[in-house]
C-alpha cells in the first residue's frame, strides 16, 4: 500500500508499480469534498441536533472540512471553533460562513494533538471525519481532553458492516487496517472499549442513512471525479490499477444501491452515532 502519513499512520491507497507522491499536503485537500459535504449534510443535522448547543456555549467541529455542522451549531449562537488539517476545506468554510454572516473559528489542527486547553469546550462535533483518522485511542483522548467536565459530544461514524466497509477493499477511504484497528470507532463494542479508559458515558445508536444519486453512473463518475481519496488514487495508479479500483467500485454500488421513487438510486449506509457525556 502506498498513502499519506497522518502523525505517523499510515492513510492507505493502493501501491502501483508507476504510483508516485501526493503533491498535496494532506490528501483531503485534492479533489472536491464540497460534492460529499453535501451528501453528508443530514448527519450534520442529526448531530447537531442531538449535542443541542446554547448560545453562548464554545463549540469544537473536529474535522471540519467545509464547515457543515460549524455553520449549524453557529446558528444556536454558540461560539464555534473547527478544526481541520486541510487548509483549501478550511478557506472554504471560512467564506460558507461569512456569507452566512457567522463568527466561527476555523482553525488548522491535528486531532491527535488538538491546539486547545484542557476543558475548553462545553460540546464536541465529528461528522465522518474523526473515525476516518487512524489511531483512535490518541483522537478519543483529544476529544475527551478539550470537553469541559459535564460536556457533551456527539461523533457520528459508520459501522463495519456497512457500505463503506464492504467498499473498503476497492474504495480506499477507510482501509481495512482503519477499520480492523480495536479499539475503533466501527462497532458499538469497540467505541465502548475504546472510551472505557476515560472518564465519561456513552451511548451508541445505529442510525440509516443512504448517499442518492440519478442513477448508478451518476454515483460512480461523482465518486471518483470528486472524493478526495478516489482523486488522490487516480494521481497514484497506472491506468490498469485504476480501472480495476473503478470496476470494483462500480460492481459494489451495483449490488447494493436501491431504486428510489423518483427513478433515482439510492446507496444504504450504516450510521453510528455516538454520544460522550463527561463525568461532572
Amino acid at each position: 500500500m502506498t498513502g499519506v502519513t497522518y502523525d505517523g499512520c499510515m492513510v492507505s491507497t493502493p501501491s502501483s508499480s508507476t504510483s508516485s507522491p501526493s503533491p498535496a499536503p494532506w490528501l483531503w485537500d485534492d479533489g472536491d469534498y464540497a460534492v460529499t459535504a453535501r451528501d453528508l449534510h443530514r448527519l450534520s443535522v442529526e448531530a447537531v441536533r442531538r449535542a443541542g448547543p446554547q448560545s453562548g456555549q464554545p463549540v469544537l467541529d473536529l474535522g471540519t472540512g467545509t464547515g457543515n455542522a460549524a455553520l449549524l451549531a453557529a446558528r444556536t449562537g454558540a461560539r464555534v471553533t473547527g478544526v481541520d488539517l486541510a487548509d483549501r476545506l478550511l478557506e472554504e468554510a471560512r467564506g460558507r460562513a461569512a456569507d452566512a454572516g457567522l463568527a466561527i473559528d476555523f482553525v488548522h489542527g491535528d486531532l491527535h494533538a488538538l491546539p486547545f486547553a484542557d476543558g475548553s469546550f462545553d460540546v464536541a462535533l465529528s461528522v465522518s471525519a474523526a473515525v476516518l483518522v487512524p489511531g483512535a485511542r490518541q483522537t478519543a483522548h483529544e476529544l475527551v481532553r478539550v470537553l469541559r467536565p459535564g460536556g457533551h459530544a456527539v461523533v457520528v461514524g459508520w459501522h463495519e458492516d456497512s457500505i463503506l466497509g464492504r467498499l473498503s477493499t476497492h474504495f480506499p477511504v477507510v482501509s481495512p487496517e482503519l477499520i480492523a484497528e480495536d479499539p475503533g470507532w466501527y462497532s458499538p463494542d469497540r467505541v465502548e472499549r475504546l472510551f472505557a479508559p476515560h472518564p465519561v458515558t456513552v451511548a451508541v445508536e445505529e442510525i440509516p442513512f443512504g448517499f442518492e444519486a440519478a442513477g448508478e453512473d451518476e454515483l460512480v463518475a461523482r465518486m471518483t471525479g470528486t472524493h478526495p481519496v478516489l482523486v488522490d488514487a487516480r494521481a497514484r495508479l497506472d491506468d490498469d490499477a485504476w480501472d480495476a479500483v473503478a470496476d470494483g467500485l462500480r460492481a459494489t454500488i451495483h449490488e447494493h444501491a436501491r431504486p428510489t421513487d423518483d427513478g433515482g438510486v439510492r446507496l444504504p449506509a450504516r450510521c453510528l452515532v455516538v454520544e460522550i457525556l463527561k463525568d461532572a
